[in-house]
């Protein structure tokens, strides 16, 4: 039994209510609330520091790794091999040290008589919420085997797919990455050593060869902190707490930038569709689907509104009508929702809109990147242009003032 600490309403109208309760798994959990009229905004495991110990950084276990395992279970129970014994040899099969050790302690959960979907609820930075539902869905309505292959699929699909995301800013980065050395390297040793020069002369130095020299000093001064501060910062954004009121706002203007926001919105849609048709799919209560949904997807201004989403259908409202409120959500897609709801084909319908949006999200990237090439040349190149002129002003006047 696991404590969980949880945030509910009871109406769209009413004040949140916090409490503890104990349950097998959040799932059972979530169930529990629902049975009691309240519908769950947040339901988080209390873990205890022995826990916290075993699997608190970041997954350092890539994703391919995770798909062989998937891919691996899913064969060998397809083939009828019990579970434990499908598990000693995925082990064996395993060469990643932090996946290999999680394998261990999980076969020993297990073994103890643990349930394979409670056992990975342990280890949170590797096993999302998503895979631990299915895995869940799976146990529960005797299909594991299908529900691992499944998986597997999925996580393939979006590897393809981020890869290709990947591929498509590798050029743009590239130009950043030298552009940015370049500055980087004029800023901190070259224009120091001619504003020395110039100072040793008596010369007066132009206003932007000035201005040039304290963004300099600034630079050296102060660039040992800001190289400390910046991961920090990142950190400190990507586990929201404070900042999460920032992470939404930030959100909410990244999807609407002229050029990169198009990508972003259709990437969002096309993991939302995706995700949402494989946990229906597994046999997950279409509620609680949407509330995964919400953790997986990486978008914090859409989290809240895909929960209230969620509230509408569990009210009895269809999830099609319940999105056309969301304006992140073009009305191609509620139509698309709204006819595989009629005719009870909604995990393809989802899987259609998936592939659409993955294909509409390949052709804004290129799109963008064939844009965005030439304008980070022409600002690369300006900057670069501007730090040259500002140092070459003070030569000219010396020769000038010399003739």
């Amino acid at each position: 039994m696991a404590t969980y600490e949880y945030r509910a309403k009871q109406g769209p109208g009413q004040d949140s209510v916090t409490g503890v309760l104990e349950a097998e798994s959040r799932l059972v959990a979530l169930d529990k609330l629902s049975q009691q009229g309240y519908f769950p905004l947040s339901v988080e495991e209390i873990i205890a520091a022995s826990k916290k110990s075993r699997w608190t950084f970041r997954n350092p276990v890539p994703r391919k790794d995770l798909s062989l395992f998937t891919r691996q279970l899913a064969d060998l129970l397809e083939s009828e091999v019990p579970l434990l014994k499908a598990l000693r040899l995925t082990e064996r099969q395993t060469t990643n040290p932090a996946l290999l050790q999680v394998l261990r302690e999980i076969l020993e959960q297990v073994k103890g008589g643990k349930s394979f979907s409670q056992a990975l609820q342990d280890y949170p930075s590797l096993f999302s919420s998503l895979y631990v539902s299915l895995i869940y869905a799976g146990e529960v309505g005797g299909n594991l085997s299908l529900t691992l292959s499944r998986l597997a699929d999925f996580i393939e699909q979006e590897e393809e797919f981020k890869s290709r995301l990947t591929a498509a800013l590798a050029y743009p980065l590239l130009i950043a990455v030298i552009g940015l050395g370049s500055i980087v390297f004029l800023m901190a040793f070259a224009v120091p050593r001619l504003a020395s020069m110039f100072t040793d002369l008596g010369q007066r130095m132009p206003w932007i060869t000035r201005v040039l020299t304290h963004i300099s000093s600034g630079l050296v001064d102060y660039g040992v902190w800001l190289i400390l501060l910046l991961p920090m910062g990142w950190f400190l954004f990507r586990q929201g707490g404070p900042l999460t009121t920032l992470k939404v706002k930030i959100s909410n203007a990244l999807i609407r930038i002229p050029i990169w926001g198009p990508v972003i919105q259709k990437s969002v849609i096309a993991r939302f569709a995706r995700t949402l048709a494989i946990l229906l799919s597994g046999g997950v209560p279409i509620t609680e689907s949407l509330r995964v949904v919400s953790d997986v997807l990486d978008h914090p201004a859409l989290k809240d509104r895909i929960l209230a989403v969620a509230s509408e259908v569990e009210q009895g409202k269809s999830l099609s009508e319940s999105l056309k409120k969301v304006s992140d959500f073009p009305m191609f897609i509620c139509h698309m929702i709204a006819v595989g709801e009629e005719v009870n084909t909604l995990e393809k319908s989802l899987n259609k809109v998936a592939a659409t949006y993955e294909r509409e999200t390949d052709r804004a990237m290129k799109l963008a990147t064939s844009l965005l090439e030439p304008m980070m040349i022409l600002v690369m190149g300006s900057v670069v242009g501007v730090i040259v002129i500002a140092m070459l002003l003070p030569i000219f006047q010396v020769s000038a003032f010399v003739k």
